[in-house]
């Protein structure tokens, strides 16, 4: 049964439709999360929905919501001459006051029921709109960015909060949001607007705690940097894809798509996907072994990069008159034959402007560097400390020269997550504060699952085991596992001081300091010879992302580590990478030179 049902619902303004002919149904129930850039009609949607829609011209189609509809918008919209409990419960009867007090101790404002709205700050005011919205368990709740003035670790309670309410008492939610990660942790559902209409719809089925990361968010993910690609112009689109659960074609043919939209501003982060509960969804009964996904991948990239240059750039003849589209002799099959695939060619789109997307890789295992020598043009890895991360950097770099590949175009970039301050203390504060928000449980039955163990074998109060397979006998993510005994052992770890230490890191440098601080720890790293870069890994979204921009980006300006405007326009061109030779022309083009000469 749908709660709420759209049809052919248009609204506009002047000459322009901001919903054009939207359908749109909703089952009673189900959590959506809207998604789309500025002007794309998600907030018109929801005063459409709320009865709200006064300021636009309404211009056909129908609705239907169920009778009691609650709103929480981005502006509270608080009665300035009323406290804050006479607005959380204005037409309630005692008992909703009753309920209104307990709902304003939920949301972290116990106390606060004789304020006055004026004297609450913009982000307390926002959870006041939420109770507000709450308390009156609603059929439908709206809800516009409710969370947008909220500091990131309210933001996250509030999360929590939203979710465990939503599971109480079952409304159907709508709930707009510029924060992708916060769509996915929260929805069953994912709708992305553009134009007015819908541009992506994809429901979101994991049963367990959610990452964009996921490889069940694979086609999300893709449809989601196409929606972005849209919106921007610059910013480089890395999407991260499973060669264990992809095949060469598709998956070239998705790139290749994104690397046109985006005007060649694609990259495909390579993974090989360890874990039993994705295999599980691709009809096998565990994850195989880590050399035999390995093998495959490499098999995948080599299929991948002939599909890629499977056309040649000047292959497009268009020449209308003679009904000639391309040159034939320009557009070539491989036949291509190997132990994991076997596939013809070619592609079936033209050569994209980059001429392949920017080929990213995260193993660091044995087999992940020898792997990454041969293939990647950046790698990502997890590095705690200076020490080893300069280890790994000196070892890629020899083992990309050893394979005859230039080591100054395989970038290294280690993940930093950077907790900052306005002081150290503050910084050093809001690190611990995060770690309590850590789940002792969930947190034990994760690191058990990685090292091949019960929970109750990991007791909190002690050291890891000493009896732990070695890296040899897992078949799961090899160099996280290693790295994470290695900090355990070195620094003689309990279980639960090294959850604690692993935190929103998951074993990547963490540094909690002020933006000086992290700024003067990115540039040892880079001038030492540790890192040609960094993943940027903050460890709350989206608040952590703005301190650094807003802090650190500009030190690294004014030291010429960061640039100040783009110069290129490919995510090539940023990464100072050279866009590749044609496999099937390059032999042409020395046997030319030979001749010449």
């Amino acid at each position: 049964m749908s709660a709420v049902r759209i049809r052919g619902l248009i609204r506009g303004f002047g000459d322009r439709n901001v919903l054009d002919g939207l359908d749109l149904d909703i089952p009673d129930g189900q959590f959506v999360a809207l998604l789309g850039r500025s002007g794309s009609g998600k907030s018109t949607l929801l005063r459409a929905l709320a009865g709200l829609d006064y300021n636009v011209e309404i211009r056909g189609g129908a609705l239907a919501v169920p009778a009691k509809v609650s709103v929480a918008f981005q502006d509270s919209r608080l009665l300035p001459w009323l406290r804050v409990l006479d607005n959380v419960t204005l037409g309630l009867d005692r008992q909703g006051r009753s309920r209104g007090s307990e709902m304003l101790a939920e949301v972290g404002l116990a106390g606060r029921e004789d304020a006055w709205p004026l004297e609450l700050s913009g982000g307390e005011q926002q959870r006041v709109a939420l109770a507000r919205a709450l308390v009156r368990e609603p059929q439908l709740l709206l809800a516009d960015e409710p969370f947008g003035a909220l500091d990131a670790l309210t933001r996250i309670r509030m999360h929590g909060l939203l979710d465990d309410l939503v599971r109480a008492h079952r409304p159907t939610v709508l709930l707009v949001t510029h924060d992708v990660d916060e769509a996915i942790v929260l929805a069953d559902r994912i709708v992305v607007l553009d134009e007015g209409r819908i541009a992506v719809d994809r429901h979101v089925d994991l049963d367990k705690p959610r990452s964009i990361t996921d490889p069940g968010f694979r086609d999300i993910r893709e449809d989601l940097l196409t929606a972005i690609a849209t919106a921007t112009e610059r910013i480089g689109l890395i999407g991260t894809a499973s060669t264990t659960y992809n095949e060469p074609y598709n998956l070239a043919r998705r790139f290749t798509s994104l690397d046109f939209v985006s005007g060649g501003r694609a990259g495909w982060n390579i993974v090989t996907t360890a874990g039993d509960d994705a295999a599980r969804n691709f009809g096998l009964d565990g994850v195989p072994a880590h050399k035999s996904r390995y093998a495959r991948a490499a098999e995948f990239v080599e299929v991948s990069t002939k599909l890629w240059d499977s056309w040649e750039d000047d292959a497009i003849v268009a020449d209308k008159d003679a009904a000639i589209h391309a040159d034939s002799a320009k557009v070539h099959t491989f036949d291509h034959e190997g132990e994991f695939f076997s596939v013809a060619g070619p592609l079936n789109v033209p050569r994209s402007p980059q001429g392949y997307p920017l080929l990213v890789q995260a193993g660091s295992s044995e087999n992940g560097k020898d792997f990454a020598a041969l293939y990647a043009e950046a790698i990502f890895t997890a590095q705690p400390t200076f020490e080893e991360g300069k280890a790994f950097y000196d070892d890629v770099k020899d083992r990309v020269g050893k394979v005859g590949r230039d080591p100054r175009q395989v970038l290294i970039l280690p993940g930093i997550v950077p907790v900052i301050g306005d002081t150290e203390k503050e910084a050093r504060e809001l690190d611990a504060e995060l770690a309590r928000l850590i789940s002792p449980e969930y947190a034990r039955r994760q690191l058990a699952e990685r090292f091949g163990l019960r929970p109750e074998q990991l007791p909190l109060d002690e050291p890891l085991p000493e009896d732990l397979p070695s890296e040899d006998e897992i078949e799961g993510a090899k160099s996280r596992y290693t790295l994470i005994v290695q900090l355990a052992r070195r620094e003689n770890l309990t279980v639960w001081q090294l959850i604690e230490r692993l935190g929103g890191g998951r074993g990547h440098r963490t540094f909690a300091g002020t933006a000086e601080q992290v700024a003067d720890t990115i540039e040892h790293w880079f001038h030492s010879g540790a890192a040609d870069g960094f993943n940027i890994m903050p460890a709350v979204l989206p608040s952590g992302l703005e301190k650094f921009v807003d802090g650190v980006v500009p030190i690294l300006q004014e030291r010429g580590l960061f640039r100040t405007e783009y110069t290129e326009s490919t995510l090539r061109g940023h990464y100072g990478l050279p866009r590749p030779e044609n496999q099937f022309t390059v032999g042409r083009s020395f046997a030319g030179l030979a001749t010449q000469g």
